[in-house]
This record gives structure tokens, C-alpha cells and sequence, in this order.
């Protein structure tokens, strides 16, 4: 890992060993050789070199941080330059003022200069440490101009406050001791934030191993001994004070390496692939200016064109030497009138897109006009883009009008015609259109929905997988019913290039053929049925008449021990004879006789009859008419008889552990009397109520369904009409609407 790191950054890592380590080597191994060489004579010479290289450096940080500020990212590294700015200032002070310069500006001060050290090396290492401690947190809305002044405030009160306050202020140095324990207190301060600067440096460098993190690693090790240096010595011009102001010159060069690489150096860089980035991009252009099909034409400000490209001349049939300096409106005769107009606008500023302009008659000649000002060229002042577009418009205006024709044909279809569009593994809704949609009580904003598996419950289910399988190359075709009516699908995939690209839907109403279907159906039954007791009630009827005759004959001379057992014969027979009569009701109408008779009375003779049956099976009939009155109507008495009785007993019959049957009778203002009964029995389910009626059709085991479908025709003979409504497990309930007028 660690040879890995430093063979990514060699460079860095050599160069900082080199000028930290050798140094402290050189002195170590040849120190009195070099305090021999060394003249004190020479200390004035040497610390102004010295101090002269850290002010130049700290100078040009500052005017590479100004110039690169607007480039880099604004985080708290932005401070850095303005930092160096104070440092250098008071390093600079504190150099005119050592002792020993000439009286430039200011007479020079063992104190004066001490406290100017002092300043420069608290703003260094207080700063330093403040900016990497937030790691270049993001600041926002910095104005460098702000900044500049507030730095140059702040040192202008700094050098008054030394200057009025310094001969008051503690003595640092004492010339032939040293600095004073005060000084040395605060170059440990500085020591520690500069150590505290490193640990936070160290720490990045774990994370971020850059050539700049490198160096100001070196750079605090550096400060931290060239800071010890300076509290050494015993007289300011002692070599190991020179030995410090090397150190903190060193320093102050790998800080502006490290400065340079993470900042102003990726400025050059930028600025660089910005170049390169621009003359490419100039090239894109003018290769597109050069080979776009579009006529593209520059103008200056008198609207005189300037530069055209081979659109232009393919368009205007001109070639450039003709049009250089001429018009633009000009250059497009059909369109001058026009063009001049445009042409103000945008020498006003303003821009003119994709504006359309067409030839008078008989020139059917359209152009697609976009001009717009453009103001990086003194000589140029807006360009003029343009398009032929007569067949794009006369394609446009025949595709309208096929999908105007097509959208009429579609919303005239009596059913619905859609389009799906499979997308990962949903459909989608493209186009929907029908008339039946409102009939459907589906919305029209239906184009755009998305079927999935499970959308919508079991019908969306139901069009999903045939969706699916059309999709495969299968034409589907299937029904569904909703509470609205019956509904026939068909779905026809579309193929190009032999890959299915949509589905063509069309949906038809057909409730009406299901219900004709029906109604054939069950007219067929019926003549079948009718047939067959024609055939069995007349074969019947002729031994039956023999039978009862010569019973009737016997009767007259049996004993009376016999006579019993004659009348139980007549009665079977008579009872055989009525099943016969009800065959015969099903094979041709009957001749009915109609006459008034009061409801009520029939219906309370059923019950009577009925009640025994019903007291044996443990039910309770409950009888209510809402009239106190007769409740006159035309019928034929014994058939109303024959209904009642039948749907009484399929009542009673369904209530085999016992229960409650409510029939009552109840007068309606539309000129109707309605019977209802009523049982609390097991019910009926949904789906044989609507096949109620029709013959061998029953839930009774030895039933043959010829009883209801007996009543559901009389019950029509007598212009009235039956409805079920039931519940499993919780009963069900016959409504018989009979009108009060005559048939």
C-alpha cells in the first residue's frame, strides 16, 4: 500500500524528503564546520534574502489565488490567497523593520519587529489551521472584492494598533538573551495549530492521495521545526535564527506547490481543455454551417448578407459571389414583403422562430423562416435559417386529412376500435374510439392507460392474456359480459418486418343476438315440448275416456263396501285428466275463458287449500292485502289457481326444516296489482334465476321444469309478467304483476 502510494506521487514524496530531511543531515553532520564559515557580519544580508523569498511567495499565492478565483469551486480554500495576503504585508513590516535596515518608512524596532513576526506567524497558523479543519466546506456568494477590502482594513488596523501600542506592549526580545518566555509561549501556540494543520492534512491524505496533500505535510513539518529553531536562539543574529527563517522559507515554497497543483494549476489545465474544447467546438460549427441541409445565412446590420453555406445556394439557386452584399430580402423575391418585416423585428432584438411563409397563388412554394441576432461579431448582426418545406406542408395536409377521415370512420364504428402497445410486459392504450364506449360507461380519456396482470380484477385479466397471445402472432376473438350488456373482442395483431408492433382491437355490442339466441333456444324447447304432449295427451285422452266411462258404469252397481274404492279410481283418473289438460296447455293455446273475478278471494282460496301442507312442514303463512276492497281483474280463475299453487308449493318445498311465507297482495298506482311471496328457504342461485321458466330446466331431483314454465305462460296469457329475486340461505322472493284493466 505505502510503495503503491508512492509510486503514484514519487515525485512529490522525493522532492519533500530532499529539502526537509537533508537540511537537518547537513547541519547535524557538518554543524561546526558551518558556525565557522558563518559571519554574524552577514546575518543582516541573509535575513533579508530570506525573508524577502517568503514575502515574494506568500505575494504570488495571493495573485494566483486572485486570477484563478472565479475558476475554482467556492469553498473556504477561496481564503487561502487573502491569508498570504496579511502574511506577506506583515513579513514585509516585520523586515524593514529589523534591526540593522535603513529608515525607509519607518525607523526600525528590536519590539516593532518581534510583534510584526508575531502577527504574520498567528494569522499563518491560526488561518491554516481554521481552513483545513472545515475541509473546503462550500461557501456561497463570495465576492473576492469584499474579501480584498476587509483583509486591507484588517492590516491597516493592525500595523496602527503595533505601531501606537508597540513600545507598551510586552518585550519579546531581549538582544543577548533571547526571546523573552512570552515569545516562546506563543511560537509553542503556533507550533501546536501547525501540528494541529498536519493531523488534519495526515488525516485527508488517508482518503485523498494528492501531489498538494504531499507537500503540506512536508510544509508543517517544516513550520513545526523551524518554529523550535526560533526559540534557540540567544541573539538575533545567532545562526540558529537563520536556521529558522530557512525553514519557514521552504515551508512557505511547498505550500505554494501545494497551492499551485490543487488550484492553480487545475485553472491552467481548464483553461486549456477550454481552449482545445473551443477550437473544437468552432470546427462542429463551421462543418455544420458547411454541410447542413438548411439555408443558413449571416447578415451585418443593414440586414446585407455576409456569409451563406450550400443550403443557401441549393434554395435561392444563387451562388454566394451573387448574394454577398446584397439584402437578404432580396435574395427571396417571393417572400421580400415579408422577410423585410421579419428582419426589423430582429434588429430590435427580438427572435423569429419557425415562422412560416407562403408563396401567393399560383406559387404553392412554402419556407420555414428562423432568424435570431447574434452579436458576437461586430459585422454581423443576425442569421437567417430556412427550410423548403411545400412537400413536408402538402404531406401533412394529406395525412391530416387521412386521419380526419380515418377518426370520423372510427367514431361512427358502432362498436369500439382500439390500439395496444406492448412496453416491457404492459400494454398500453394508444387509440380508442366508439360510440359504445358511453353506452359501456367507459371514459373517453381512456388512451394512455396501462394493462397489467391483474389490473382491472378478472376482466382485465381476461383481455390481458388474450392481449398476451395476440401479441405471439394469434388472432383472439372472445366475449365478456359487464353489468352493461354482452360484448364481443376481437384482437388482430399487426406485423412489420415479421415482428408484432401493435394490436388492432374492435369490440361490438351483442346483447341483443344473445338474448334473440336465447329466445330461439327456448322456443325450440318449447316446440319440441308442445310436440310431445300433443302426441302423449292425445293417446292418453282416448283409453282414458274408456276407462272412466266404464267406472262410472261400475260405480252405479258396487256395494258400498266397493263404492270407496270406485270414487278413489274416479278421482286418480280425473286427477290424470288434469295432467293431460296442462300437456294439452303446452302444445296449442287454449281457449280461455276470460271473466272478472276479485284476486283476493282466489289468492285466499290457495291458502286455504296450501295451509295443511304447510302447518305438516312446520311453516308459518303470513297473509296481508293492502286493499280492504274487491280487487277486480279479468282472468281465467283455475289457471291464476294452477300458478299460485305451483310457486306456494316450490316455496314450501324449499323450506324443508320449517321457516315463514309471506304472500300478500298490493295495489299499484300504474294500473297493476302485484302478488308477492315470499320464503325464508335456501334460495336460488344467481345464475339459474335467469334460466328460471325454461322446460326440463330445474334444481328439483325428480322435477322436470315443466311447472314454471306452465306459469311463466299463463301468467304472459293474461298480460302479466314473473320476476325472481333470491339470496342463497336466505330465501326468495316471486313478485307477479297482473294488470287491473281488462285483457
Amino acid at each position: 500500500m505505502i510503495m503503491k502510494a508512492y509510486q503514484d506521487h514519487h515525485k512529490a514524496y522525493t522532492i519533500s524528503f530532499i529539502y526537509t530531511f537533508v537540511p537537518l543531515l547537513l547541519l547535524y553532520l557538518i554543524q561546526f564546520q558551518f558556525q565557522s564559515f558563518y559571519d554574524p557580519k552577514n546575518h543582516l544580508s541573509i535575513h533579508l534574502i530570506l525573508e524577502t523569498y517568503s514575502v515574494f511567495i506568500s505575494f504570488i499565492i495571493f495573485v494566483f489565488g486572485w486570477k484563478a478565483f472565479g475558476h475554482n469551486p467556492p469553498t473556504t480554500l477561496l481564503f487561502v490567497p487573502f491569508v498570504f495576503l496579511a502574511v506577506g504585508y506583515f513579513d514585509f513590516m516585520h523586515t524593514i523593520t529589523y534591526s540593522g535596515m535603513p529608515p525607509l518608512f519607518v525607523e526600525s524596532s528590536i519590539n516593532k519587529t518581534a510583534w510584526f513576526w508575531v502577527v504574520a506567524r498567528a494569522i499563518e497558523a491560526i488561518s491554516l489551521a481554521i481552513l483545513f479543519f472545515y475541509d473546503e466546506k462550500t461557501v456561497r456568494n463570495l465576492n473576492r472584492k469584499l474579501i480584498l477590502l476587509g483583509t486591507l482594513i484588517f492590516l491597516a488596523l493592525l500595523t496602527v494598533l503595533i505601531y501606537t501600542f508597540g513600545p507598551q506592549a510586552p518585550q519579546l526580545i531581549i538582544e543577548g538573551t533571547g526571546p523573552t518566555p512570552f515569545k516562546n509561549v506563543l511560537e509553542y501556540v503556533f507550533n501546536g495549530l501547525h501540528f494541529l494543520s498536519f493531523i488534519l492534512v495526515l488525516r485527508k491524505l488517508n482518503h485523498v492521495k494528492t501531489d498538494s496533500n504531499i507537500y503540506l505535510i512536508f510544509a508543517f513539518v517544516l513550520l513545526i521545526i523551524g518554529g523550535f529553531q526560533i526559540t534557540l536562539y540567544q541573539s538575533v543574529h545567532d545562526l540558529v535564527n537563520i536556521i529558522g527563517h530557512v525553514y519557514k522559507a521552504i515551508a512557505y515554497t511547498f505550500i505554494y506547490r501545494a497551492f499551485f497543483y490543487s488550484n492553480l494549476h487545475l485553472t491552467f489545465v481548464h483553461k486549456e481543455k477550454a481552449e482545445k474544447n473551443l477550437a473544437a467546438t468552432q470546427g462542429i460549427l463551421e462543418s455544420f454551417f458547411t454541410h447542413t441541409p438548411d439555408s443558413i445565412a449571416l447578415c451585418d446590420q443593414n440586414g446585407n448578407v455576409v456569409k451563406v453555406n450550400k443550403g443557401f445556394e441549393k434554395l435561392t439557386k444563387l451562388k454566394s459571389e451573387q448574394v454577398l452584399g446584397t439584402p437578404l430580402s432580396k435574395t427571396f423575391p417571393l417572400f421580400e414583403k415579408e422577410l423585410n418585416v421579419l428582419i426589423k423585428e430582429v434588429l430590435k432584438g427580438n427572435r423569429m422562430i419557425d415562422y412560416e411563409i407562403g408563396a401567393k397563388p399560383p406559387s404553392s412554394i412554402r419556407v420555414n423562416f428562423t432568424i435570431y441576432p447574434i452579436y458576437f461579431d461586430e459585422y454581423i448582426q443576425f442569421a437567417a435559417i430556412a427550410r423548403d418545406i411545400t412537400e413536408e406542408r402538402v404531406a401533412k395536409e394529406k395525412l391530416k386529412q387521412v386521419e380526419e377521415e380515418l377518426k370520423e370512420m372510427i367514431q361512427e364504428h358502432q362498436g369500439v376500435f382500439a390500439k395496444f402497445k406492448k412496453i416491457d410486459d404492459y400494454f398500453t392504450i394508444t387509440l380508442c374510439h366508439g360510440e359504445l364506449l358511453n353506452d359501456m360507461g367507459i371514459s373517453s380519456d381512456i388512451v394512455g392507460f396501462t394493462l397489467y396482470p391483474g389490473s382491472c380484477g378478472h376482466l382485465g385479466t381476461t383481455i390481458y392474456s388474450n392481449l398476451q397471445k395476440a401479441w405471439e402472432g394469434n388472432e383472439r376473438t372472445f366475449e365478456f359480459e359487464r353489468h352493461t350488456g354482452i360484448y364481443a373482442v376481437t384482437l388482430k395483431p399487426i406485423l412489420r418486418n415479421f415482428e408484432v408492433q401493435e394490436i388492432i382491437g374492435s369490440c361490438i355490442d351483442i346483447t341483443k343476438l344473445k338474448k334473440t339466441e336465447d329466445l330461439l333456444r327456448k322456443s325450440e324447447k318449447l316446440a319440441v315440448v308442445g310436440e310431445m304432449a300433443a302426441g302423449i295427451a292425445h293417446e292418453i285422452r282416448n283409453p282414458l275416456t274408456t276407462l272412466k266411462g266404464f267406472t262410472q258404469i261400475l260405480g252405479k252397481d258396487a256395494q258400498e263396501r266397493e263404492k270407496q274404492f270406485v270414487d278413489l279410481m274416479l278421482s286418480e283418473l280425473s286427477r290424470i285428466e288434469l295432467i293431460t289438460n296442462d300437456f294439452m296447455i303446452l302444445a296449442k293455446p287454449q281457449a280461455i275463458k276470460y271473466q272478472e273475478h276479485d284476486l283476493r278471494k282466489i289468492v285466499n282460496h290457495v291458502l286455504t287449500i296450501i295451509e295443511p301442507q304447510a302447518i305438516l312442514n312446520n311453516i308459518e303463512i303470513i297473509s296481508r292485502n293492502t286493499s280492504v276492497e274487491e280487487i277486480p281483474i279479468i282472468c281465467d280463475e283455475n289457471q291464476l289457481k294452477q300458478v299460485f299453487i305451483n310457486l306456494i308449493k316450490n316455496a314450501i318445498e324449499s323450506m324443508p326444516a320449517g321457516g315463514q311465507l309471506d304472500v300478500s297482495v298490493e295495489l299499484s298506482h300504474n294500473g297493476y296489482v302485484t302478488i308477492n311471496i315470499k320464503d325464508t328457504g335456501c334460495g336460488i342461485p344467481e345464475h339459474v334465476i335467469t334460466r328460471l321458466g325454461e322446460p326440463f330446466y330445474t334444481l328439483k331431483e325428480k322435477g322436470t321444469g315443466l311447472g314454471l314454465m306452465v306459469s311463466f305462460r299463463i301468467i304472459e296469457a293474461h298480460k302479466g309478467k314473473i320476476e325472481f329475486s333470491s339470496k342463497e340461505n336466505a330465501g326468495t322472493k316471486v313478485e307477479i304483476k297482473l294488470p287491473l284493466k281488462s285483457v
